[in-house]
């Protein structure tokens, strides 16, 4: 390769934007409707929508994630290979080779600046260390936040490592929200129609029914307490779902961030030859 040009590292970007539009066509829409099943649990007096993590998700989505995160370490790699090579005037030896990657640091690790201007030079070497996620950023320290989005590089350092060894894990995780339409008043013996609410077109129950949206590890579901016996139907309901991957991060966001940060990281690498 070439000791002053990124021909190879744009060639892996190129293909991660590839990649990309080809998971665009295969993830679920936003908004789409899940399976799921309704149980009545009489012990705790709700009717719940139960949403499993099992969603009919298309098997070549954790395939073509792989690929996006491949290409997208990849062109940081070819980057920093480029770097190196022009800073020795040649192309590394077999002993300098296997060190010569993109650094990002480890969770919770460190960043030694002085060993990469070493390696790539100063100008470099600051690119690469200002890019760096957080010393203190993990990615299993998400809160209760299912929307979390962690830093593009150091997931992108996560996802890497989790997908030379095994598959990604891609499935359904939780609900952005829920909407839930008038029950049918048949299912409610015990309960009547406010006639103030009825007389305007709109239908309150009496006693009232309360919902509640219940997200957890195991199950999402929807929680509707009844103040009456136990109901004998199916409610009609509307749930948008959001897809997620290792650990909770949701897909559509966090690639457009991976891509956006390195494509950054390398055009600034090449501004400097």
């Amino acid at each position: 390769m070439a000791v002053d040009n990124f021909t190879d590292a744009f060639a892996k970007l190129k293909r991660a934007n590839e990649h990309m539009q080809t998971l665009g066509t295969l993830l679920p829409k936003e908004g789409f409707v899940p399976p799921t099943r309704t149980e009545y649990r009489p012990d705790e007096g709700l009717l719940v929508w139960v949403v499993e993590d099992g969603a009919d998700l298309p098997s070549e989505i954790p395939l073509v994630l792989g690929d996006i995160v491949h290409n997208l370490r990849s062109s940081l790699d070819h980057a920093w290979w480029t770097l190196a090579s022009r800073k020795l005037g040649r192309a590394p030896n077999e002993q300098e080779a296997p060190r010569l990657q993109f650094p990002i640091r480890k969770p919770n690790g460190g960043f030694d600046h002085n060993s990469r201007v070493k390696e790539v030079g100063p100008k470099a070497a600051a690119i690469a260390r200002d890019a760096q996620p957080p010393a203190q950023w993990s990615p299993h320290e998400l809160g209760t936040e299912f929307d979390y989005t962690p830093h593009p590089l150091g997931a992108l350092r996560y996802l890497s490592n989790i997908d030379k060894h095994r598959q990604l894990h891609v499935a359904f995780h939780t609900m952005s929200s829920v909407d839930v339409s008038e029950p049918p008043f048949t299912v409610l013996s015990d309960c009547i129609i406010d006639p103030v609410h009825q007389a305007n077109g709109t239908h309150v129950y009496l006693p009232g029914i309360d919902f509640q949206l219940s997200a957890g590890t195991d199950l999402v579901g929807l929680r509707v307490v009844p103040k009456g016996p136990q109901p004998s139907a199916h409610w009609p309901y509307v749930v948008n779902a959001t897809v997620a991957i290792e650990p909770r991060w949701k897909v559509r966001p966090l690639v457009g961030s991976m891509f956006d940060d390195v494509a950054g990281v390398v055009a600034s690498f090449s501004q400097l030859l």
